[in-house]
């Protein structure tokens, strides 16, 4: 009997485990549809195509930060991947011009400004909740940790020899790829540096003291930067 009740755990855990893995691969394409507004978020800009190809007339090149609006397509959509980043090609329309964009590099979430600094960014997009800058260990020479009412949670802590910058957010508003995009603009010292998109989660160095890492953990995906000294 408990040899049945231990496989019949197992296998439970088995499925959580298949539906888990799922949900973490979720399809970008499915979270728009059109009618949306999606940003560009490719650093140096994305190119708009007269076709769903890579192989496509270039109709203009679109830069970052700009607001495109997702159109109606009749054709199926085409799956692709740049950078080793897969996605979709989205027709979308950008001021009067109308094409085709890799969805790899656009984005829900309203783009970084330059040299915008993370707690100025967050700021922006949701009202503050709540604050605390009581240290919870005596090592922590100097501590802020702000929590917004769209459940993002912002957190600094400085040591003496280092210091570390956290930004947890929610994995029902964010996906993975749209929080790295999101990483390498609030850090972006990153964009120099090979500093790829890794469906399993990213690490990365800027080539001294400085590790980036975007990951799940628990609800909510990390972004997190450790500096030491």
């Amino acid at each position: 009997m408990s040899r049945i009740l231990s496989q019949s755990v197992f296998c439970l855990m088995m499925v959580c485990n298949i539906f888990q893995s799922h949900g973490q691969a979720q399809d970008f394409s499915k979270l728009y549809k059109a009618g949306s507004h999606l940003y560009v978020c490719a650093a140096d800009g994305l190119m708009l195509n007269d076709k769903a190809s890579m192989n496509g007339k270039k109709v203009r090149m679109v830069p970052y930060g700009s607001l495109v609006l997702v159109q109606k397509d009749t054709q199926k959509q085409t799956v692709t991947s740049a950078d080793d980043i897969a996605g979709h090609w989205v027709k979308v329309k950008s001021d009067s011009a109308e094409g085709y964009m890799f969805d790899g590099y656009l984005s829900r979430w309203l783009p970084v400004g330059e040299r915008e600094a993370v707690k100025s960014y967050l700021d922006k997009v949701s009202r503050i909740r709540a604050t605390d800058k009581k240290a919870p260990q005596s090592l922590i020479r100097d501590y802020e940790k702000i929590i917004y009412e769209n459940g993002v949670m912002f957190e600094s802590k400085i040591f003496e020899a280092g210091s570390a910058t956290s930004i947890s957010i929610p994995q029902n508003v964010i996906t993975l790829r749209e929080a790295w995009l999101l990483a390498t603009a609030f850090f972006s010292n990153y964009r120099n540096t090979i500093c790829k998109y890794n469906p399993a989660g990213v690490r990365c160095s800027d080539g001294s003291s400085r590790v980036l890492n975007v990951k799940r953990e628990g609800v909510n995906l990390i972004i997190r930067e450790e500096v030491k000294e």
